[in-house]
């Protein structure tokens, strides 16, 4: 009923965030949404003439195969093959994020995929990809994220790191425009900074133990 009452006043966009692209992987990362409620979101968006569907995707996730990057290239297929028969034009927008592992989540001690791997993936998504014109493809830069793991899980050795970056003139790196990798990269390899990118060992003392997330003081 929202959905169609917002349709009534402007035709815009439905976003879907399916992050894996088999229900195996999203079940592991506990993303509690399957293939059949994916779809009843995109009928949805159809019969509501609502022409612009984003679809939001994470890549690298731990246990990831080639089997879940190509259900990724599926479901996009299959959002196509949706609106074909429905007889109406659509555009796509699907986002690929490369995954950062984060403190305080279940996911804290995995690593974070080699950069070669992610880019491997991200050209083989845009190759099987590229014959739909209304598709537009966002596929986020994945060496930002080396960095981001790095301040994510680092302990105290990361303010060197900042330090330097300080030094370096890497002052507005939150800008892709103004992020230079190679800096970055040379800092980290020069650095004992690679460790926060590998598999954490889960009886290890963890920088941010320290610290209880949702914690609620009895008195």
């Amino acid at each position: 009923h929202i959905l169609s009452t917002i349709a009534l006043y402007k035709r815009t966009g439905i976003t879907i965030v399916p992050e894996a692209g088999t229900q195996r992987l999203r079940d592991v990362i506990g993303k509690d949404v399957t293939r059949d409620e994916i779809f009843q979101a995109v009928e949805l968006a159809l019969k509501n003439r609502w022409q612009k569907i984003k679809l939001y995707f994470m890549i690298g996730l731990p246990t990831e195969t080639m089997e879940d990057i190509d259900g990724m290239i599926q479901l996009i297929k299959d959002v196509f093959a949706m609106a074909k028969d429905a007889r109406q034009k659509i555009k796509v927008h699907a986002s690929f994020s490369s995954f950062v592992p984060k403190p305080q989540t279940p996911l804290q001690w995995a690593r974070r995929e080699p950069l070669a791997d992610l880019q491997d993936k991200i050209f083989y998504l845009k190759k099987n990809l590229k014959s739909f014109r209304a598709l537009d493809l966002d596929t986020h830069l994945p060496h930002n994220g080396v960095v981001e793991t790095i301040l994510a899980r680092g302990d105290y050795r990361v303010g060197n790191l900042l330090e330097e970056a300080f030094n370096r003139r890497e002052i507005f790196s939150a800008w892709d425009l103004e992020f230079n990798f190679p800096v970055w990269k040379e800092m980290i390899e020069n650095g004992p900074y690679k460790d926060f990118l590998d598999q954490l060992p889960v009886n290890e003392r963890l920088p941010w133990d320290i610290l209880s997330v949702n914690f609620t003081a009895h008195h």
